[in-house]
């Protein structure tokens, strides 16, 4: 990456908060004159009070950066300062290469990452920052020396996960990770040394080297473990951690936490299975001593039976004796089974608060197996049976509304080009989402509809998909009998939040820009959702506000870093220009597409950006990509077919702009039109030329800017047709509109067609003066060898047609 490009990088990750907000002099900021030394960051840098801190050390080097134990002062509390030398401070790309070290520590604010305490200047006008102090035994020796079971190792591996998983959510690469430099704390913390080292993601590959340290390190913790169920949670992990998806270690987190969740499942489904199995022994064991009790009574009683009295004393005694103990060993055995169902229901309550209503209904199933022996009385028994019920219905509902979200995301994707998409799929496709859930949004009464929308946990996803669906009808005109204000009044009927139903108000009533303008500048991007956001910058777009959507979407992209919507959103803002910010969009569509490796509309703008910037070779591949993703992405197909064309990759291009072409057969499919005829003339396929531009007419559509290539590609179709004098006209009208190498090429065609007339001396010389202009390029372009071979055929006196 080259110098000037880091430096965008950077600017960017900040936002201009270095450059911009912190350039006061030494004085100003602390009251405290300090001599700067010459290239010193007084500049650039805020002072905090160098006099706070004492550092626990006697000198610090001169060179490079160096981390000290110290003590802030004010707050009386242990600290480690960063400081840079002296020799790196006075260059500007090492003292910016500390403050993006600074930055970026300060951007990840998660328990097992080290916050930053402040930033500013140490005595000898150097730059320095504090942290909280790392403490804890370094994972690499815990594993090393067995000091922790395995599920204590396995729920620090998940801290891990979560925080790299936070940490790749904001666009930062730890790069470094291993066990040496993960602490364990004594009461359950753990603590990631070396994000201080730690860069901003330039590309979703970056990801795959924190992915591969976490199988390392996942792979030491399972060492000497030969357990099915571990096994089998590696191998769940294997492609996750080696994607180049940034949501690899969350994947990870999520799966050991399973695992986890699952092995306490299992402890304690056997904790309640074993009370249960007492109780049922107890009450078996009291029946047994009851028998055994009222048979040796009974032969006691015959043994005095000598007496009528003594016999009916001694069946009384009996009778008495066996239901008492009875009664005492059956509330025992209750008691128990009551303890164990209890047990459960907490378990049960537990999980789904947490939103867990699969392992909840997993505790229910066996409370209301004991409650089916009979030890509980019917009113427990009935309330384990109603709370299981109740629990498979949440369960339900849950799973419903999870799908419904997941559905809704994956079509957000058709909103980014939504001339890309099948209209009559994506419509179809949005309204099996809200059936999936009981919803009919368009057949319903609205205010019925509402109150279904408002029952349900996942309100807010839902009605952001009842935005989107509108956006996408809004721009597909070709979709006859679909009201897009219809699904914006049902979202504000079915949302009571007051701030988006202002954002709806102010798009049904067609709402000019400043409304839009004030709902950006109230707008809280932190307490918004992102499809809020996203529709508010749309609708600024749309009302030519460019830079205040842009703005708007780079705070919402800093509160939002999951979201891969927004960034690509951005990026299609930014390339708009003028001036077009290129690197700037090239960053956000590598974010968005580490999140959505599969959409191809992120790799089609991905393409048109790496166009614009000159890139031809990585263009041609994102277009691939993109066609590979999806083979009918008409932009991709055609964009990707004009690229083969100028690279001289003639028979690679035309499957592909014929597929275009048959996608779109009409003016709006122009460009591959005339891109499909120029390819077939420079085969020599005049019939094909002229058929797919007979379906143009003769007029130039408006998406053919130029006039002259218009003209140029018809007459070079004609002329491979074997319409000479028609292509000789139409290549004479062509010529003095175009320049260049495109000039040139057509008077190449111009001189063959005049041959072909027998205009053989205005030929040659026409020919001569093409080839003089043409000869440089011809080693490295096979256009131009094939057509100037083509000519010196022809004109040399051999039919080159």
């Amino acid at each position: 990456m080259d110098t000037g490009k880091g430096r965008d990088d950077l600017d960017g990750a900040w936002d201009g908060a270095i450059r911009e907000g912190l350039r006061a002099t030494p004085e100003r900021r602390s009251g405290a004159p300090a001599p700067p030394a010459p290239g010193a960051p007084e500049e650039i840098l805020p002072a905090a009070r160098a006099e706070r801190y004492r550092l626990l050390v006697d000198e610090i080097p001169e060179d490079g950066v160096t981390r000290f134990p110290g003590r802030d002062l004010d707050l009386g509390r242990p600290v480690v300062l960063t400081i840079l030398g002296r020799a790196e401070a006075e260059h500007e790309e090492g003292l910016y290469r500390f403050l993006a070290e600074a930055q970026i520590l300060a951007q990840l604010t998660h328990p097992s990452i080290l916050p930053v305490y402040g930033l500013g200047i140490w005595h000898d006008g150097r730059p320095f920052y504090t942290t909280r102090p790392a403490e804890g035994t370094p994972l690499a020796r815990i594993i090393g020396e067995r000091r922790a079971d395995l599920p204590q190792l396995l729920t620090i591996f998940e801290r891990v996960c979560e925080a790299t998983a936070y940490a790749h959510s904001r666009g930062v690469a730890h790069g470094t990770l291993s066990g040496d430099r993960i602490l364990a704390g004594g009461h359950g913390e753990v603590t990631i040394t070396g994000f201080e080292e730690a860069r901003l993601v330039a590309g979703p590959g970056e990801f795959r080297s924190d992915g591969a340290a976490l199988g390392n390190l996942l792979d030491a913790i399972l060492s000497g473990h030969a357990e099915p169920s571990l096994r089998e949670l590696r191998a769940r992990l294997t492609e996750p951690l080696a994607a180049v998806s940034p949501d690899g270690a969350a994947v990870a987190a999520r799966e050991v936490d399973a695992w986890l969740s699952e092995r306490e499942r299992r402890a304690r489904d056997a904790e309640v299975e074993a009370a249960g199995e007492r109780a049922r022994a107890e009450a078996e064991e009291a029946s047994r001593r009851l028998a055994e009790r009222r048979a040796a009574l009974a032969r006691q009683a015959r043994r005095r039976m000598a007496a009528i009295a003594a016999g009916v004393l001694a069946a009384l005694l009996v009778a008495g004796a066996w239901l008492l103990l009875s009664r005492r060993e059956h509330r025992a055995a209750a008691t128990r089974a009551a303890d164990a169902v209890a047990a459960a229901l907490a378990e049960a309550a537990r999980h789904e608060g947490a939103g867990r209503f699969t392992e909840a209904g997993a505790r229910l199933e066996k409370a209301a197996a004991i409650a089916a022996t009979g030890l509980l009385d019917e009113g427990t028994a009935g309330h384990v049976s109603k709370t299981l019920a109740a629990i498979r219905r949440r369960n339900l509902r849950a799973l419903q509304d999870e799908e419904a979200t997941a559905r809704l995301d994956g079509l957000r994707e058709a909103t980014l080009q939504p001339r890309q998409a099948d209209g009559e799929a994506i419509d179809a496709d949005y309204q099996d989402v809200y059936l999936a859930i009981g919803i009919d949004v368009r057949a319903g009464e609205t205010e019925e509809t509402a109150a279904a929308l408002r029952a349900r946990d996942a309100l807010v996803p839902l009605v952001a998909g009842l935005e989107n669906w509108s956006f996408f009808l809004g721009r597909r005109p070709d979709l006859p009998g679909r009201d897009p204000a219809h699904l914006v009044t049902l979202a504000r009927l079915a949302d009571p939040d007051p701030f988006r139903n202002r954002l709806r108000e102010a798009i049904l009533t067609g709402a000019g820009p400043e409304v839009f303008r004030d709902l950006a500048a109230r707008a809280d991007p932190g307490a918004l959702p992102a499809g809020s956001l996203l529709l508010l910058a749309r609708q600024l777009h749309r009302r030519e506000d460019r830079e205040t959507a842009i703005d708007l979407l780079r705070a919402a992209r800093r509160e939002h870093m999951g979201d891969p919507w927004i960034p690509a959103e951005l990026a299609l803002r930014l390339i708009e220009g003028p001036p077009r910010q290129l690197a700037e969009a090239e960053r956000y569509l590598c974010a968005a597409i580490a999140l959505r490796p599969r959409a191809a509309n992120l790799w089609s703008i991905l393409g048109e950006v790496l166009g614009h910037a000159g890139q031809a070779r990585r263009e041609i591949e994102a277009y691939r990509t993109a066609v590979a993703l999806r083979g009918n992405h008409w932009t991709a197909l055609q964009n990707l077919g004009a690229c083969l064309l100028a690279a001289g990759d003639l028979e690679e291009c035309l499957p592909f702009l014929r597929r275009a072409v048959e996608l779109r057969p009409g003016p709006e499919s122009a460009f591959a039109h005339v891109n499909l005829a120029d390819a077939c003339a420079l085969l020599g396929d005049g019939p094909e030329g002229l058929n797919v531009l007979g379906r143009l007419g003769t007029e130039r559509p408006p998406v053919i800017r130029r006039e002259g290539y218009w003209l140029s590609v018809r007459g070079k179709a004609h002329y491979c047709a074997g319409l000479h004098e028609e292509a000789r006209s139409l290549l004479e009208a062509a010529d003095p509109l175009l320049e260049g190498d495109f000039r040139s090429a057509c008077r190449v065609f111009l001189a063959m067609a005049m041959w072909r007339l027998g205009e053989e001396e205005a030929a040659r010389r026409v020919f001569a003066e093409a080839r003089k202009a043409l000869q440089p390029y011809r080693a490295g372009d096979r256009n131009t060898d094939r057509l100037l071979s083509r000519g010196e055929a022809l004109i040399g006196g051999h039919d080159g047609r």
